[in-house]
């Protein structure tokens, strides 16, 4: 799944939870009340959330007294990927190519 369709995802689950939390036929009178205007409302409740970016979904969930709790969940990136690019760390080190002098590294 791309990066793009994960965070979309998000967006309808938090609208969905906007929708259900406000109730049916609330897009006149209960949704602005909560900074939703009535065109979005309308949107919201189709499951069209193209025009609204997480932040300000979440926003609205919290004018409505809710939370929004985000678990990430991720392995240790840093060791895959250095065990993913030792390979070409390994082996003895190459002379350079004119086979002359080398600075020596600084300690």
């Amino acid at each position: 799944m791309t990066k793009r369709a994960e965070v979309l995802l998000l967006r309808r689950q938090v609208a969905r939870e906007i929708v259900r939390s406000l109730g049916p036929m609330s897009a006149y009178v209960v949704a602005p009340a909560f900074g939703i205007p009535q065109p979005r409302m309308s949107e919201l409740e189709r499951d069209q959330v193209s025009r609204c970016s997480l932040e300000w979904l979440i926003e609205r969930v919290y004018r409505m007294g809710g939370t929004v709790t985000v678990e990430v969940v991720l392995g240790d990136a840093g060791r895959s990927w250095a065990l993913a690019h030792s390979s070409r760390f390994r082996g003895p080190a190459e002379a350079p190519p004119d086979g002359g002098w080398r600075p020596p590294r600084p300690k």
